[in-house]
């Protein structure tokens, strides 16, 4: 177990050090923006074949799936518009669905970000993203918690609890008491659900999907 985990850390900082020497020539190389995105894709695509192939720890997909993401946002910041980062996290999404199979907790957590990603580039979402957010994130906890996934329960766990902060803090400067009331009234209905869910697993044999 122990060499199998230095073998995922090792392989990650690989792919992590690969990703950001792409970005940083992005930097410095015009007009190879889409290529080099094209690059960061294709080296995500390898990075998490390799794990499955060599059976490494599934939570290092998610995390190069977010460096990813991250790399390829900052490649088209300035130089194109959000229309070629939103194509790519639709790519790195049906890449990450069609492979769900092989690792359902890890892929659920990665699927997460990509879909985050896409709500912070998509016109239509930008003026209440960060409610759209909130909403996903406890969506994903719940369905994290009746699965017993562990990954993705802990990431949404605290991702939900950042952004629930954050939400009531926002409201409350605006002086919205009443937007505030339903995003109290919204987390009360959350925890009683993640609750009833507790206790029809403890009633219940356990079964854990991978």
């Amino acid at each position: 177990m122990k060499n199998n985990d230095s073998k995922s850390i090792l392989l990650f900082l690989l792919f992590a050090f690969i990703t950001n020497l792409v970005y940083v020539a992005s930097q410095h190389i015009e007009h190879l923006e889409l290529p080099l995105a094209l690059v960061t894709f294709a080296i995500l695509i390898l990075f998490i074949v390799l794990v499955f192939k060599l059976s490494l720890r599934p939570i290092v997909i998610t995390l190069a799936t977010i460096f990813a993401l991250i790399d390829i946002n900052s490649i088209f910041y300035f130089a194109l518009p959000d229309f070629y980062t939103i194509g790519f996290t639709i790519g790195v999404l049906v890449f990450l669905g069609f492979n769900f199979k092989k690792s359902k907790d890890a892929i659920l957590a990665a699927i997460g970000f990509c879909i985050m990603n896409l709500l912070i580039h998509i016109e239509f979402f930008i003026q209440l993203e960060w409610l759209y957010l909130f909403v996903l994130h406890s969506i994903l906890f719940i369905i994290a918690s009746r699965l017993q996934f562990t990954i993705t329960k802990r990431i949404y766990l605290g991702l939900f609890s950042v952004t629930f902060f954050l939400l009531v803090i926002g409201m409350m400067t605006d002086h919205n008491y009443l937007a505030v009331f339903g995003i109290l009234l919204y987390f009360a209905v959350l925890i009683m659900i993640y609750y009833i869910i507790q206790r029809q697993q403890e009633q219940q044999p356990t079964y854990k999907i991978q």
